[in-house]
């Protein structure tokens, strides 16, 4: 089977395996590897077992080449760990900026560079870019390292580049947010842009809308900053307009991002405001 259906495949299926057969390669398969065949003069011969039916396909091999090459078994598994590095790269650059930014955005302003509604957007674009070939797992973990490596960037750039982070206690309470947040935001990205149903794909954006609703609501509430409080309505109500998957989803996906914001506020924001208080 060719590499590029065999990819289709097994990003449809939960486990994947391959079996030796007579004249054929033996090699381990796993759900979302690749492998690699052997070739003999005659052509090359790549066996899979899909839900415990083979498939055979064999390819004309040019005789002065001693390897068909189709890929690595272990290029998935790089892929990924490359994915999460970048993620968790990415983050600690994102957490210098961010801390930077206090210093740049004038007034007010300087509170919406590390909100938490702005530091769950990495985590919603590491899982949205993994989308098509990763698992709702793989999407996770990115999810984790973008917002660890904003907090330990944010945190690091105060300690170093700075006069000192002085207490561990705000470091600990947005890792502690961001072990949580990351993951989900991960998968709701990956939700957002390749969900298989509808309730996926309002889910994962409604997220994005919702946690800037639930910033919008403590602006406008609680700090009395109305500019702010603006901006972040502003992206609870264009999110889902802008980037529904389909037309039909724009409605859902704002009332899903309405009440997810009121919850948020509700079980993150007003606990929060105690801890920190």
């Amino acid at each position: 089977m060719p590499v590029a259906p065999a990819r289709r495949l097994t990003a449809r299926l939960s486990q994947a395996s391959a079996r030796f057969v007579p004249g054929g390669h033996f090699t381990a398969f796993a759900h979302q590897e690749e492998t690699s065949a052997r070739s003999r003069p005659s052509g090359a011969e790549l066996v899979y077992l899909f839900a415990g039916k083979v498939a055979i396909r064999r390819f004309p091999v040019r005789e002065d080449r001693g390897i068909f090459l189709m890929g690595s078994r272990f290029g998935p598994v790089a892929k990924l760990g490359g994915s999460w590095t970048f993620a968790l790269l990415a983050g600690l650059g994102l957490g210098v900026v961010t801390n930077l930014a206090q210093g740049w955005l004038p007034g007010a302003w300087n509170h919406v560079a590390n909100s938490g509604a702005v530091w769950c957007v990495p985590a919603f674009v590491a899982g949205a870019l993994l989308a098509g070939w990763a698992s709702a797992r793989s999407a996770a973990t990115a999810g984790l390292c973008a917002s660890i490596g904003l907090v330990i960037g944010y945190y690091g750039y105060a300690e170093f580049g700075r006069d000192g982070m002085g207490s561990l206690t705000y470091p600990l309470i947005w890792l502690a947010m961001a072990v949580i947040s990351g993951p989900l935001f991960g998968v709701a990205g990956l939700w957002w842009r390749n969900g298989r149903t509808v309730r996926h794909r309002v889910i994962g954006l409604a997220a994005l809308g919702g946690v800037f609703g639930m910033e919008g609501i403590m602006y406008a509430f609680v700090l009395h900053y109305a500019p702010q409080a603006w901006a972040c309505l502003a992206v609870l109500v264009l999110a889902p307009l802008l980037m529904a998957r389909r037309r039909g989803e724009r409605t859902p996906t704002l009332l899903t991002a309405l009440a997810l914001a009121a919850l948020a506020y509700l079980v993150v924001e007003l606990p929060l405001q105690y801890v920190t208080a």
